[in-house]
């Protein structure tokens, strides 16, 4: 089949979440079928067919879209994220193309819990989106609970979570890092869990209940977390890596002994993919994280992690972190291994590329 994908993401050397499981979306599709590329800016080196969007009215870009369509023969439009949803549909209408969406969350909602958006403006944005999913041949969701949620809108959805490549699966010599050290990657928005942690490892340090270090990996933020490190007396218990490529992360998270992911119970978690779960698990180091989104559906009985309740975040990751730290070495081993064999039978993302490859030729 011939595919154009389109995407207003920059996927040349993607960091966060959503751009890179666009780009493993795009190679898993590539595998069987063409696959021609528009987005903003340069080509990522994977995509042998790469066209950067056209900068010009909506109306300007239909008709370019139009005309590309029929000159290529293309069989299927896909697009990422509910951003963009309303042109593939304006295509559909000229050309009679099949179209499909990879759903990552409820954006409207996101924007709204960020304060980027009122509530009514938030509210009229999710009823857009939602007419316009009725004309979608097939819809990807990141778990069951965004499945549900647009259930009665479109009866063609599929799930297919977040996972990870051979690549991150740390191939290195691991050596157990001297004092208990805890790991965390990402931003230091609120909705990652930042501040729980932090608050938690400030009370172990000031009960002077066991000694520690902090290993964190940020992809932004650096003022900020610097001045909250501080105040909470933890700068100098911290080991701060700033910008690090993608492919770099794996050998620094291998220095923790314990990772920890402790979202809290919103919209925007509870109906997205925390798209670094499947990472940390591949470490083999033992997870902590919080009873948030597709996570009780997902490794609710895999025994691979420690999983915490949302409601009660700071106490359960404190309880978490003093059973990890007083555990045997080997006993974290095991639990690790576990997290190692879920991933590999389940969360690759070459068995996630066959379901989403058999969808679409299924339609």
């Amino acid at each position: 089949m011939k595919i154009l994908f389109m995407t207003n993401e920059s996927l040349e050397n993607p960091k966060r979440g959503t751009p890179i499981r666009i780009c493993n979306f795009i190679k898993q599709m590539q595998r069987f079928n063409k696959v021609v590329v528009f987005s903003n800016g340069n080509a990522p080196g994977f995509v042998k067919n790469f066209h950067p969007q056209p900068n010009v009215s909506f109306i300007s870009k239909l008709l370019y879209f139009r005309n590309f369509i029929i000159r290529e023969n293309i069989d299927w439009v896909i697009t990422a994220t509910d951003m963009a949803i309303s042109l593939p549909v304006f295509l559909k209408i000229l050309t009679g193309i099949k179209i499909a969406v990879d759903l990552h969350g409820l954006y409207a909602m996101e924007m709204y819990e960020q304060g980027h958006m009122s509530k009514l403006k938030s509210y009229l944005l999710q009823k857009k989106i939602n007419y316009f999913l009725h004309f979608y041949d097939i819809i990807f969701t990141v778990s069951k609970k965004l499945k549900y949620y647009y259930k009665f809108l479109n009866k063609q959805i599929e799930v297919v979570y977040g996972g990870v490549t051979e690549s991150e699966f740390y191939s290195g010599e691991v050596v157990a890092p001297e004092i208990f050290t805890i790991g965390y990657t990402g931003n230091a928005k609120p909705y990652q869990g930042i501040d729980a942690l932090l608050k938690v490892v400030s009370k172990i340090k000031k009960d002077g209940s066991f000694p520690f270090r902090l290993n964190m990996i940020m992809s932004s933020g650096r003022g900020e977390i610097e001045d909250t490190l501080k105040k909470l007396d933890l700068f100098d218990s911290t080991d701060l890596n700033f910008k690090v490529s993608h492919e770099d992360v794996p050998a620094l998270i291998a220095k923790s002994s314990v990772l920890v992911l402790a979202r809290p119970s919103l919209h925007m978690t509870e109906y997205a993919y925390p798209s670094k779960l499947p990472e940390y698990l591949a470490t083999g180091i033992p997870v902590v994280t919080t009873r948030v989104g597709p996570v009780n559906e997902l490794f609710r009985d895999s025994g691979c992690m420690i999983i915490i309740e949302p409601e009660t975040v700071e106490e359960g990751l404190e309880k978490a972190l003093v059973k990890l730290q007083s555990m045997r070495k080997e006993d974290r081993e095991a639990i690790g291994q576990k997290a190692i064999g879920f991933v590999r039978e389940n969360l690759m993302w070459n068995l996630l590329g066959q379901k989403i490859n058999k969808c679409l030729e299924k339609v």
